[in-house]
């Protein structure tokens, strides 16, 4: 026996294993009809598979709209502060070191890839641009590793 949904498209089974409480809506993501009850749709979005929920949330919820976003500031682990640009010629996954950017607004260039910013006062954080120096990588050795002179 075939019966119609509410859109009017033939469902086959018998009456008893159709089911009762609920309705047909398309997909969020790619528009394919499903059947979701009153419960499903408050839960969570109207999508097919697992497939298009991952397709929805990393449409909807990154950057700027995820619950968690602090401004595309973040501390690494290695004790810097890490920036959000993602267009920056020498991002690491979109995050650049806050103490380049400052010495690249103050030379209003792009720093050398063998340049490097050293902090005068070994606060990894402190990034004044009065405590911040470009060196040679020789020079940041000769400042953080002194040779000891042999007797």
């Amino acid at each position: 026996m075939n019966t119609r949904n509410k859109l009017g498209q033939f469902i086959k089974g018998h009456p008893s294993l159709l089911p009762k409480k609920g309705f047909y809506v398309k997909c969020a993501n790619c528009e394919k009809l499903i059947y979701r009850t009153h419960s499903l749709i408050k839960k969570n979005f109207n999508v097919c598979s697992i497939k298009c929920r991952s397709a929805i949330i990393r449409k909807n919820f990154r950057m700027e709209k995820a619950h968690n976003w602090k401004g595309g500031k973040r501390l690494a682990k290695s004790g810097y502060i890490m920036i959000y640009v993602p267009n920056h010629p020498f991002n690491s996954y979109g995050y650049v070191r806050e103490h380049r950017l400052v010495m690249e607004k103050h030379l209003n260039r792009f720093l050398k890839r063998h340049e490097l910013i050293h902090h005068k006062n070994g606060i990894l954080t402190d990034n004044r641009i009065d405590n911040l120096s470009i060196v040679t990588k020789g020079e940041h050795n000769k400042i953080h590793k002194p040779r000891k002179k042999r007797p």
